[in-house]
């Protein structure tokens, strides 16, 4: 809502918006307003929802009105909708937007794309619907629509399922849940890759551990902070706290190294792309959540996640579109690769004894002279998998022209990555194509 409305108001019936419709004792905020809310008193008076600052993005809510069209409850003053006894405001909405799918479907509705309603799923195994609201518990799903996507950089975005922890107007942050790996701390904890933030490429004096547990107990409430119903996280400190006191065990907590983070706004332009988006937004049923989960947990640290996002994506409406059409692809094997260097243990190194080595230089005694890199040098890149997979893929199988050779640095020209720019020379003439020279300009 716009600051100047963020508090919590009355309406007099007959100066009602059009968006606003008595369900007995129930405002739905409908079709032309901003999102699936419902608030209602036990007298009758009607009021507006406000949010704290930790809840939904104003601005978010404003740019995206049409497309939470999904709030428009169709029903009955005779049979209003009302959240249920002890019901999470989530299902709730879930609820709502399940039931307004249905109504749009049976209508057969042709409405534009922008006010289209977010497909849902709800079974007895929980409900799961894709939301435009950036909020605290929703969950990212990054998107394969792009044409390279998360292939050739930050391959470990691919298909990968995010939690959102907390989001505010200064800064968004959540972790990836479908990333288990093999390692341990000195504790015996396993652990997660949780994001690129803090993480396993720095020294663990500079890690952040994150720990999601379902604990309800009185000791585990004070040490962490509630996400969504039934699903909290705290430090590794105060886990490890609660586990001395014998309140929790290591069982009882799941730790992320690492996590993500997007700054003012940065999230946001992300999503509203107009190349599309590398991010899907959903809202998911905690038991969803745990269910997906637990089940990682039972397949071993041997895996790569992608089933988690395939599930998900799957309820969601986009297995053929997502799941199917992208399923082995470039991107899932840059995405294997990138796992087995980051989050496998290294291959362990042949001893080599001393013997061998004098063995090996005698040998080749006098078969090869030492080489000089000086001006002028063709360099070839070796043949390593890794080397030039993950980054700097322009590097792979290059030819190299060394124009300066020296102490400080060198200096070359990559010869053999022709693009397709084609410029005019000076003095008139054909054109010719610019060859890729290397990532200096």
């Amino acid at each position: 809502l716009p600051s100047a409305h963020r508090q919590h108001t009355v309406t007099p019936p007959h100066s009602r918006p059009p968006a606003a419709r008595v369900c007995g004792r129930a405002m739905i905020v409908s079709r032309q307003a901003f999102g699936v809310i419902a608030l209602v008193v036990p007298a009758a008076c009607l009021g507006v929802v406000s949010w704290p600052v930790s809840g939904p993005s104003v601005p978010f809510a404003q740019a995206r009105a049409g497309a939470i069209r999904s709030a428009v409850v169709a029903s009955s003053p005779e049979q209003p909708q009302q959240p249920r006894q002890d019901e999470d405001w989530r299902s709730f909405r879930a609820r709502l937007v399940a039931q307004e799918t249905q109504n749009q479907t049976n209508a057969g509705e042709e409405v534009d794309a922008s006010e289209a309603v977010p497909a849902a799923s709800v079974s007895p195994e929980g409900w799961v619907h894709e939301t435009p609201l950036i909020e605290q518990g929703c969950v990212i799903l990054s998107s394969t629509q792009q044409r390279y996507g998360f292939g050739l950089h930050q391959q470990y975005f691919h298909k990968c399922v995010m939690l959102v922890l907390s989001h505010t107007a200064d800064f968004t942050r959540g972790i990836i849940l479908n990333r288990p790996t093999p390692f341990k701390n000195d504790d015996g904890w396993s652990l997660w890759f949780g994001g690129d933030v803090q993480s396993f490429q720095d020294d663990r004096t500079a890690r952040e551990v994150t720990c999601l547990h379902t604990l309800e107990s009185p000791a585990a409430q004070r040490m962490s902070v509630k996400v969504i119903e039934g699903i909290y996280y705290t430090t590794y400190d105060c886990a490890k706290e609660l586990v001395d006191q014998g309140s929790a065990t290591p069982a009882d907590f799941s730790a992320f190294v690492g996590y993500a983070g997007w700054g003012p706004g940065q999230l946001q332009d992300e999503l509203d792309r107009t190349s599309g988006s590398s991010w899907r937004l959903a809202s998911a049923a905690t038991g969803v959540l745990l269910r997906e989960f637990q089940e990682q947990q039972r397949e071993g640290d041997e895996v790569d996640g992608i089933a988690t996002w395939e599930s998900l994506m799957r309820r969601l409406g986009h297995g053929p579109a997502e799941v199917e059409s992208s399923a082995g692809g470039f991107s899932d094997r840059m995405l294997k690769e990138w796992i087995r260097v980051n989050l496998r243990p290294a291959t362990p190194t042949p001893v080599v004894t001393a013997a061998a080595v004098a063995a090996a230089a005698e040998a080749s005694k006098g078969s090869r002279s030492p080489v000089a890199l000086d001006e002028g040098s063709v360099l070839r890149a070796a043949a390593v998998v890794s080397a030039f997979t993950l980054g700097r893929q322009y590097l792979h199988k290059s030819i190299i022209l060394l124009l300066r050779a020296g102490a400080l640095g060198s200096v070359g020209l990559v010869l053999n990555r022709p693009s397709d720019k084609r410029v005019a020379l000076p003095g008139g003439g054909a054109m010719r194509n610019i060859l890729f020279g290397g990532s200096l300009t």
